[in-house]
């Protein structure tokens, strides 16, 4: 009973706060309707607030949108770059990679061009001795023949895996179209000293009686055949002067100082 009697009485309290609050209202009609006015300003707040991010997240989507719209538009307009010169370098060689590769060519070459000087030399001498002997009336033994003529058909012209470097002399040779396998040289096409300043390589060699012709590469482009005598042998370039700024960081490499150097048959061997 006594429960029941305490929620009665709080019912009674909150109608009767209630019916006072209405009473106050309706005798100051100004106060009730600041009341009402601040309820509407802060549903009006609310209301623009939520507008205002309705609209923030449109502007956004519209921004996102037209970036891919732009990015597919310059995706289909784009040209495969298809420019080897523009491809990253993906190889691991290193500079000492390639000079290795470069001197084992050229050990190869030096190794073919002396052995065809050295069948040169002995065909040339079996055909002297050949000579004398007939000139003398003596008879010459079949195992002799056989060696002379064996000598006599070697393979005069050597074709290399890749090229060697030249460099220029100083004196002018004529350069011919082609030549034949027996030596015999064909139209002359220009002459060598004017590619003196080029850059020159040579990928074959042909072993003549008494001359040894090289095929002249200028700038990577096929000139023609050329006599050996017409590059630089067996010499050394080095600057007069070489001024060196004292760096405690780092050595001067004493082999920068050669300009270059040739072997024997005008092959470049340091630059």
């Amino acid at each position: 009973m006594k429960h029941i009697k305490k929620r009665q009485r709080k019912v009674l309290g909150s109608f009767i706060s209630a019916a006072a609050l209405s009473i106050v209202l309706l005798s100051n009609p100004v106060k009730a309707d600041s009341v009402s006015s601040s309820q509407s300003a802060q549903a009006t707040a609310t209301q623009t607030n939520n507008n205002k991010d309705k609209q923030t997240t449109q502007k956004d989507s519209k921004v996102n949108t037209s970036d891919t719209a732009s990015k597919n538009e310059n995706s289909k307009g784009a040209v495969d770059d298809t420019d080897p010169a523009n491809e990253e370098e993906t190889s691991d060689l290193t500079n000492e990679d390639e000079e290795d590769i470069y001197s084992n060519n050229l050990k190869s070459v030096q190794e073919a061009v002396g052995k065809l000087d050295k069948q040169n030399k002995e065909k040339n001498s079996a055909s002297k001795n050949n000579s004398k002997s007939k000139n003398s009336s003596k008879k010459v033994t079949s195992d002799k023949t056989n060696v002379d003529d064996k000598v006599i058909n070697f393979n005069r012209h050597v074709k290399f895996q890749a090229a060697v470097v030249k460099r220029a002399g100083s004196k002018n040779y004529k350069v011919y179209k082609s030549i034949s396998n027996t030596g015999k040289l064909g139209k002359k096409i220009g002459d060598a000293i004017d590619y003196a300043n080029n850059h020159i390589e040579a990928t074959d060699v042909y072993q003549g009686t008494k001359y040894r012709y090289w095929l002249m590469y200028v700038d990577g482009v096929r000139t023609g055949w050329v006599n050996e005598n017409f590059f630089a042998r067996n010499k050394i370039e080095v600057p007069k002067v070489v001024s060196l700024v004292k760096n405690p960081e780092t050595s001067f490499y004493t082999r920068n100082a050669i300009s270059y150097a040739t072997d024997e048959y005008g092959d470049v061997v340091g630059n």
